[in-house]
C-alpha cells in the first residue's frame, strides 16, 4: 500500500468515526508531531487533515463521505 493510500484510508476512518470532528483530530495530531519535531510526520498528518474535510464538507446537502 502507497502513502497516498494510507492518508486517505486513515481520512476516510476518521470521517467515517467522527464526522467534521476529524479534521480536528488530524489537526491535534498534525500539532503534536509539529511539538515532537517530527515535521515529515506532521505534512502528512496536515494531509489526512485536509483529506477529512475534502470527504466530510458538503455539497448540495450532503457530504462527499455520505453519498
Amino acid at each position: 500500500m502507497t502513502l497516498q493510500e494510507q492518508v486517505w484510508n486513515t481520512a476516510w476512518i476518521l470521517a467515517e468515526h467522527y464526522g467534521e470532528e476529524g479534521i480536528s483530530v488530524a489537526a491535534d495530531m498534525a500539532k503534536s508531531f509539529e511539538t515532537g519535531g517530527k515535521h515529515e510526520e506532521r505534512d502528512v498528518w496536515l494531509s489526512i487533515m485536509e483529506k477529512v474535510r475534502e470527504l466530510t464538507v458538503e455539497h448540495d446537502g450532503v457530504s462527499a463521505f455520505r453519498q
